[in-house]
């Protein structure tokens, strides 16, 4: 162990010495007690909080009313915003014959 020194306002103290007193242990060994107690009882932050603070208040706000326009699924039909960019391949299909034929 190493030795340290805190300071405390006169009436922690005083009360620190009374229920040292009363439990028949050191003063020193109540502050260890207590911190060890509080110290188990936090827990870290992760690391990651905060990473992708974007700095704006309303996010979530934002969100809800500003949505993208739905794509289609279908190749035959874009959508209007991407006619003129985004056209389909061709692609040929494989007709198939009866063997027999």
């Amino acid at each position: 162990m190493r030795r340290t020194t805190i300071v405390l306002p006169e009436h922690l103290l005083q009360s620190l010495r009374l229920m040292a007193a009363d439990r028949g242990t050191s003063m020193a060994s109540l502050i260890r007690e207590a911190l060890e107690e509080r110290l188990a009882r936090e827990r870290p932050h992760p690391r990651s909080i905060g990473i992708g603070a974007s700095g704006h208040k309303d996010t979530a706000q934002r969100t809800s009313t500003e949505r993208p326009v739905p794509r289609s699924r279908r190749w035959s039909d874009p959508p209007a915003q991407l006619s003129g960019r985004l056209r389909p391949r061709h692609v040929p299909t494989l007709q198939l014959v009866p063997s027999g034929v």
